[in-house]
């Protein structure tokens, strides 16, 4: 893709899908899981990740993301559930638009790219993953030097899945388990979920003063 239709894109997805300052959702119960209007689940703790918080990034709480760390060996996780660009929009190339846009980050290069599979419940999604490395002074940086795994997977309708997992060159072996565990300690989004009045309650919620 041209460079100046890139960031026509980079402009229309915050345009069309970011607030201009992202704003972390105040639960009720911090412990107890947290449902997206599609049906996703963001649970409070996932095969010994916990969640650190709950993000949204527009007003409709349609693009949702949700901190996850591990203290030894620390791992900070972050998962996004999103609406595409259009219907059947090209997963690979918002895939690679995507990690092509992160790797210009200061400190940050692209080692990787290649497919991925994930297992949410006994739904199997085939996606892709691209692996960084990171430097400082990016802010990701971990004991002078980070590894960063970026996935993206589809989901129901025209939903993605989007997983950032950073931790410590130095700990990859010991990470690598965890880090599986983790992306397969998700369960595939539930209809019910996406209740008009569930959706209703939590958009006045979001936006009241």
């Amino acid at each position: 893709m041209p460079r100046t239709a890139f960031i026509a894109l980079l402009g229309f997805l915050a345009t069309a899908y970011a607030a201009p300052e992202p704003t972390e959702i105040e639960l009720d119960d911090p412990h107890a899981a947290f449902i997206h209007p599609m049906g996703f689940v963001f649970p409070s703790e996932v095969n010994g990740m916990s969640r650190t918080g709950v993000t949204r990034y527009d007003d409709d709480g349609k693009n949702v993301s949700a901190g996850y760390n591990h203290s030894s060996p620390k791992i900070i996780a972050t998962v996004y559930v999103y609406p595409g660009l259009a219907p059947n929009s090209e997963l690979e190339s918002h895939f690679q638009q995507t990690a092509e846009y992160l790797a210009e980050a200061t400190g940050m290069k692209l080692l990787k790219i290649e497919k991925a599979a994930i297992a949410l419940g006994e739904k199997k999604r085939e996606g892709y993953r691209a692996l960084f490395s990171i430097g400082e002074p990016h802010r990701l940086a971990i004991k002078g030097e980070s590894l960063s795994e970026f996935y993206l997977f589809p989901l129901r309708e025209n939903w993605h899945l989007k997983f950032r997992i950073t931790y410590a060159a130095q700990d990859r072996e010991q990470a690598a388990p965890v880090i599986e565990k983790f992306l397969n300690g998700f369960a595939w989004p539930d209809k019910k979920g996406s209740s008009t009045k569930w959706v209703k309650t939590l958009i006045k919620k979001l936006l009241s003063p």
